[in-house]
């Protein structure tokens, strides 16, 4: 159960009330149909804080650059509903089975910080006014009220650039409050190309631009820390439309830092 306000017209609010609920054929003491029901809430506040720009930089009317800081807490009860009243959540490992799929009820307070940068663009071509993104920083962590050593989670970022619709670079890490160090560090980046290829068309009779080709080339890297090394994979794929309804398409998986293929394929697609 959800809802969300905005309050003096800049404040957002949004409290959320949650219910789970499980029932088994039989527990670990054989009594069939066992069942429990546990709740929790949650409340995020937040705002926005813009300014707009104009400029000509690369060809662009304007620039938008929005920062989101946001703030949201969470509980979750230590007891749960069962047919024998109101129980103690750390007794439910011993009536109840634990699958992958779910688990067992649990107690939980929490706080969640979040700041949220955003870079938009404008550009008007003629009559068409394009609104897209250019970059994007989001930073997070976490406070665990019920953990009195080490309640901060780490601090963790991701940026976002794209410059374009045919290349973005997204970059992921994570920084460990207590120990001042580095605990993940990735970098994804793409490219996508798609234009027109005349290589196999007839010199003259044929006003067909060319047959459509589409690349996509990607590449992942995450750096090694501590027991952990570098990875680093190349992803290249290709398609050229060789008529209406035959295509021919490549695509290889590149393992960059040993120099070897993981795999590749050749494929001649007939669209029936």
């Amino acid at each position: 159960l959800t809802g969300s306000s905005r309050l003096w017209g800049w404040l957002s609010i949004a409290p959320s009330i949650h219910a789970r609920g499980t029932v088994y054929d039989r527990d670990r003491n054989d009594e069939n149909y066992p069942w429990w029901l546990h709740a929790s809430a949650n409340l995020s506040v937040s705002t926005d804080i813009y300014g707009i720009f104009s400029t000509r930089f690369f060809g662009l009317d304007a620039l938008r650059h929005t920062i989101t800081p946001a703030v949201s807490f969470g509980w979750a009860p230590d007891r749960y509903l069962n047919s024998s009243g109101l129980m103690n959540s750390d007794s439910a490992g011993s009536e109840y089975y634990v699958f992958s799929d779910f688990g067992l009820p649990s107690s939980s307070r929490s706080i969640s910080f979040s700041l949220q940068n955003r870079l938009e663009g404008k550009m008007s071509e003629r009559d068409r006014i394009t609104r897209f993104d250019i970059a994007s920083l989001h930073l997070s962590t976490s406070v665990n009220l019920e953990d009195s050593v080490t309640p901060f989670s780490p601090l963790s970022a991701t940026l976002d650039i794209s410059p374009s619709s045919r290349f973005s670079v997204t970059g992921n890490g994570s920084w460990d409050l207590y120990e001042n160090k580095l605990t993940n560090l990735s970098v994804s980046s793409s490219l996508r190309l798609s234009g027109y290829d005349r290589t196999l068309l007839p010199d003259s009779g044929i006003t067909r631009p060319g047959m459509p080709i589409r690349m996509v080339v990607s590449h992942y890297y995450r750096h090694g820390l501590e027991d952990t090394g570098s990875i680093s994979k190349l992803r290249f794929s290709a398609s050229l439309d060789l008529t209406p309804g035959w295509s021919l398409e490549y695509s290889a998986y590149d393992r960059r830092i040993s120099g070897s293929f993981i795999s590749q394929s050749y494929t001649l697609r007939r669209d029936l």
